[in-house]
């Protein structure tokens, strides 16, 4: 009786993990594929792009600082209903306001809502494991992965069909999608007789931080390091993120749609390659062979770009 009782738990948290993921995710992805577009056709030039897109990269860096304090204090599903109903306002300022300012705070706001979101669900799943006893799951995590492609793939299409019939189109449909996520929460946690959680002992969990060995951390040289090629890298990244739809759509006129979709199955893919590869070859290997065909990339844009010029 105890084992089933086991299975029919795990049964349903692994459920409402993926239910939470899959629901999450298709909404906030239908504005994978158009942020930059969206942006250019509202009069945005390609060069002030990236400064707005930079936003998000500080407003995750902001939200990050209380995710974890407020997950602890008030409860991990409070803490992805205060994500999704603040990235709906982002989406909701995209609407109404258009201006530089303005996208750079959506963007800021948008940025602080993923970071809220990032981490809170596998805690809140894990905090459940261990409630029930149950041991963590790893196939579990890896189906999580699947699905989270598989939706942003799905997602990203109804985004970029909807963007072709009206540039807000796919904004309210994140808009409204992730503004009833709350609901969703609230309903799929009672059916399936959970509840929010908080941390058992906040206190001895913050007596593991202080402020000496924070100090210290930023002393270790490996950390500069690391922070530079993390920098580097990331400008390059960052460049395929913001520009990738305005070079092949919108300079080279193919179809958003089917750039986006092969843009995906090519992550997919990079995904399945990497956990092939990552038990025969180190970090280090690994990385150089990715930047590697980073740079490939790069050049392959441009040569794609010169041809399309000398053909008219």
């Amino acid at each position: 009786m105890i084992i089933i009782r086991e299975k029919n738990v795990s049964f349903k948290i692994a459920v409402l993990f993926l239910a939470f993921t899959v629901v999450f995710t298709l909404f906030r992805s239908s504005m994978s594929g158009i942020f930059s577009l969206f942006y250019a056709k509202n009069g945005i030039e390609s060069a002030s792009i990236s400064s707005i897109k930079s936003f998000q990269n500080i407003g995750i860096m902001v939200g990050l600082l209380p995710a974890g304090y407020l997950a602890d204090k008030i409860g991990r599903l409070k803490v992805l209903t205060l994500s999704s109903l603040i990235i709906a306002t982002s989406f909701l300022i995209l609407i109404l306001f258009r201006s530089f300012l303005v996208f750079s705070l959506a963007e800021l706001l948008y940025g602080i809502g993923l970071a809220l979101n990032s981490g809170t669900l596998v805690s809140y799943i894990t905090d459940l494991q261990e409630q029930n006893k149950i041991a963590p799951d790893s196939k579990l995590m890896g189906i999580q992965v699947i699905v989270l492609n598989l939706t942003t793939l799905v997602g990203g299409n109804i985004g970029t069909w909807l963007f072709e019939i009206k540039d807000t189109a796919p904004i309210w449909f994140a808009m409204v999608g992730l503004a009833i996520y709350p609901l969703f929460i609230f309903i799929t946690v009672k059916y399936l007789s959970f509840s929010d959680n908080k941390a058992i002992d906040q206190v001895q969990k913050q007596r593991g931080y202080n402020l000496r060995s924070i100090i210290s951390f930023f002393w270790k040289k490996n950390f500069w390091i690391l922070l530079l090629l993390n920098v580097g890298y990331d400008c390059g990244t960052q460049f395929i993120l913001i520009y990738w739809s305005i070079i092949y759509v919108e300079k080279l006129g193919f179809n958003l749609s089917l750039i986006y979709t092969l843009f995906m199955c090519a992550l997919i893919l990079g995904s399945v390659i990497y956990s092939r590869v990552s038990t025969l070859l180190n970090v280090k290997n690994i990385t150089l062979i990715n930047t590697v065909c980073m740079i490939f990339m790069f050049v392959l844009s441009g040569i794609v770009k010169l041809s399309n010029f000398l053909c008219k």
